[in-house]
């Protein structure tokens, strides 16, 4: 049987398992809902939540400087270049990061499938539309 299509089976499946769970800060954001993705897909997560433990932005930034720190690079952008491959075009199932002024990275994190960008939201999940031109990509596999 084909791998590409078993990962891409799994890929919609773990979709639909969050799709109703709402933003929160260390338990459903878009830096766990990735690493949880790519845990659960692909049995490759960027980090294991235990040791970066985070409730509020306070706790995040530390957060994600010791995870920096910790993978020797200075953006949380770099830590995904360590355990992924970049890519410069969307691919089914690989992770994107939009550019957002509001949160710590600068960034929001999101999985691509069928098209779009799926990202952690206020009430479940939210699709966006992928800009290859500005958005950045990492393949998982």
């Amino acid at each position: 049987m084909n791998p590409f299509f078993i990962e891409n089976e799994r890929i919609p499946s773990f979709l639909m398992s969050v799709k109703d769970e709402p933003w929160q800060r260390g338990i459903f954001d878009c830096v766990t809902f990735i690493n949880l993705y790519a845990d659960e897909v692909f049995d490759k997560p960027y980090a294991n939540p235990d040791d970066y433990p985070f409730h509020d932005f306070k706790t995040a930034v530390r957060a994600c400087r010791r995870i920096c720190k910790d993978n020797g690079v200075r953006h949380f952008n770099e830590v995904l270049d360590k355990h992924y491959h970049r890519i410069d075009l969307p691919e089914e199932g690989c992770i994107v990061a939009k550019e957002d002024n509001e949160g710590i990275t600068g960034y929001t994190y999101g999985v691509c499938y069928d098209g779009f960008g799926y990202f952690a939201g206020d009430d479940g999940l939210e699709t966006m539309e992928l800009n290859p031109a500005e958005d950045h990509y990492w393949s998982v596999e």
